[in-house]
C-alpha cells in the first residue's frame, strides 16, 4: 500500500522578481545612497553590497523591500539613527563583558 501523497511544503520560498545589480545602484542613487552606507544600515558586509551591485551575487528580496521602504519620509533619517542605537549599543554590551 502506497503512502499518502505528501503536502506541499510551507516552507517554499515565494517567487518574486529578482532585482538587478543595475536597478540596485539606481536605487542607490535615487536615495543619494553609497553602498557602505547601505550595508551599515542594513547590516549586511559591504563586500556583499559590491557583489550585488556588480551583478556577482543575487539580490535578496529584502533589499528591493528597503530601498523602496528608504524612499519613505525621513525614513533614512530614522534608519541611521536606529542603526547608531544598535551599534552603540552592542558596542558597550560587548565592552561589558569580560
Amino acid at each position: 500500500m502506497r503512502p499518502p501523497p505528501k503536502k506541499p511544503s510551507k516552507s517554499r520560498r515565494f517567487e518574486y522578481d529578482r532585482m538587478t545589480g543595475e536597478e540596485f545602484r539606481a536605487a542607490l542613487d535615487q536615495l543619494d545612497m553609497t553602498t557602505v552606507y547601505f550595508a551599515r544600515i542594513s547590516g549586511v558586509n559591504p563586500r556583499n553590497v559590491e557583489r550585488w551591485v556588480n551583478d556577482e551575487s543575487d539580490i535578496p528580496h529584502y533589499v528591493n523591500l528597503i530601498c523602496k521602504l528608504l524612499t519613505l519620509p525621513r525614513a533614512k533619517e530614522m534608519a541611521s539613527t536606529l542603526t547608531n542605537i544598535v551599534i552603540h549599543f552592542h558596542a558597550e554590551h560587548e565592552a561589558a563583558d569580560p
